[in-house]
């Protein structure tokens, strides 16, 4: 009589079950991390932006008493940028003092855990600044100075670039007799490298023209510990009707016509020793001309004239 042949043993083996075990312990495992970061980002790209805008909006108003206008808003979470557009405070006319059109800042999350924040970029294009001085002298931008005022001090940043492109400042000044206005367009400004809890300076670069070609170039290096600067300011074609309109209520003469260029050089520093300024012009050239200026009385009579000139035209 024969013998069967034992078949296969169908039942799992002790290893066997074991190995399954921790083969669907990773899956949950990874399942888990998968939905984390998919969690990560939904908050990062559709959350994030609502704070943004819900926290900006409340403290400019509780801030300022004003409303904020914002645009689009993304917030990269891999990135760890944000991107702001069409930013906008308006003063009582709604007339906007301050605008923006786009912002970008880019953080580093891993200065979280270091002694500074650090911001990888800060960018911002076609700003615009309304400064005007009222008739009673009171400059409008002090509107944008804030209610309340932190306690305890500051946290130390450092900003890799911060750049600003194609600004724009309008300034008018109604408390004087003219009423000048001038604008300076398109304004750019990069600084590298800045540290608030180092002496060490970053470099700065400032290019701005007005309307009538008016150059204005100041180039540098700035530090806020201690508060120090030293650089060159340019200033090219500044136009004598320019200076007439916002300094003819102190100017001994009447300028009538030509311009003025002037380089700067200089050193300027304030800490515990007191504010110091050292400055020097090694380049300046002016074309002017310029007439006496006439007082009268009540009467209408001359009471006094000023004794120069009436036609003078220097270059140094």
């Amino acid at each position: 009589m024969g013998h069967e042949k034992p078949g296969p043993d169908l039942q799992p083996s002790e290893d066997g079950g074991s190995g399954l075990r921790r083969y669907r312990k990773w899956i949950w495992a990874a399942s888990a991390l998968v939905l984390v970061i998919a969690a990560y980002l939904l908050a990062g790209y559709f959350l994030v932006p609502r704070l943004i805008r819900s926290q900006a909006t409340a403290w400019v108003q509780t801030n300022l008493d004003k409303p904020l206008a914002l645009g689009e808003i993304k917030f990269d979470p891999l990135r760890f940028t944000v991107d702001v557009s069409d930013i906008a405070i308006p003063d009582a006319q709604q007339q906007p003092i301050v605008a923006v059109g786009h912002l970008k800042i880019g953080f580093s999350i891993l200065s979280l855990f270091q002694h500074a924040y650090r911001f990888t970029q800060m960018r911002i294009d076609q700003p615009f600044v309304r400064a005007i001085v009222r008739p009673d002298g009171a400059l409008n931008l002090i509107e944008l100075m804030p209610k309340t005022k932190s306690e305890g001090p500051s946290p130390a940043v450092r900003i890799d670039t911060f750049a600003v492109d194609q600004g724009r400042i309008v300034y008018a000044d109604d408390s004087r007799e003219l009423r000048p206005e001038k604008t300076l367009s398109p304004i750019t400004f990069t600084l590298k490298d800045f540290q608030t809890d180092e002496a060490k300076g970053g470099a700065f670069a400032l290019k701005a023209k007005s309307e009538r070609g008016e150059g204005f170039d100041w180039t540098g290096t700035l530090s806020i510990a201690p508060i120090a600067s030293q650089g060159r300011l340019i200033i090219a074609g500044l136009q004598s009707d320019t200076i007439q309109k916002f300094l003819s209520e102190v100017l001994p003469v009447v300028l009538t016509g030509g311009q003025i260029g002037l380089t700067a050089d200089y050193n300027f520093a304030y800490d515990a020793n007191g504010m110091r300024l050292g400055m020097s012009v090694p380049a300046l050239s002016d074309e002017i001309v310029y007439s006496k200026r006439v007082y009268l009385d009540a009467s209408a009579r001359v009471i006094a004239e000023s004794s120069v000139a009436p036609v003078v035209a220097v270059g140094r």
